[in-house]
């Protein structure tokens, strides 16, 4: 019992650890959802890696002296490798958690067809001349996307055309 409660608070503490990183380091806003989604990504992979690196190198004391200590030293270039790419890809997972929206921008953003620019300029153009009659402020880009739900590269270019 001893043996897997230490196993899992060393998980617990290196998930921790990361979470802090994720959720604190970035010179941006990050909800803490998205911080403890990356960092239990991170911390999982991580503890998981060290833990084979570390048989490995147990394991590697059987071998040789001489080409087990080059083995170690090519495994410890490949670790400091794994865990750098292990932080980028648990930051990526953490961003996409928070931003949903930016998982395939091309795709959604190439399927305007004729007819939706059309009738998006057209509301656009509507609404506008509605809030100038009643003498309300101006639209912000971020409030076209808010009000038709629609990524601002469609709406930007439809913009630049009028």
């Amino acid at each position: 019992m001893i043996g897997g409660l230490t196993w899992l608070m060393s998980y617990l503490l290196v998930t921790s650890a990361l979470v802090f990183v994720y959720y604190f380091i970035p010179n941006t806003k990050v909800e803490f959802r998205a911080a403890l989604t990356g960092g239990a990504v991170a911390g999982v992979l991580w503890e998981t890696a060290g833990w084979l690196f570390a048989t490995f190198v147990v394991k590697s004391s059987q071998y040789a002296a001489v080409y087990s200590g080059f083995a170690i030293l090519i495994f410890f270039m490949i670790w400091i490798y794994l865990s750098w790419l292990i932080l980028l890809v648990s930051a990526s997972v953490s961003f996409c958690s928070q931003h949903p929206e930016y998982l395939g921008v091309q795709d959604r953003s190439l399927r305007l067809s004729n007819r939706l620019r059309e009738r998006l300029a057209l509301q656009v153009v509507y609404l506008i001349a509605q809030h100038f009659r009643r003498g309300l402020p101006g639209w912000s880009m971020t409030d076209f996307c808010k009000r038709f739900d629609v990524l601002s590269e469609p709406l930007a270019r439809i913009l630049r055309a009028m």
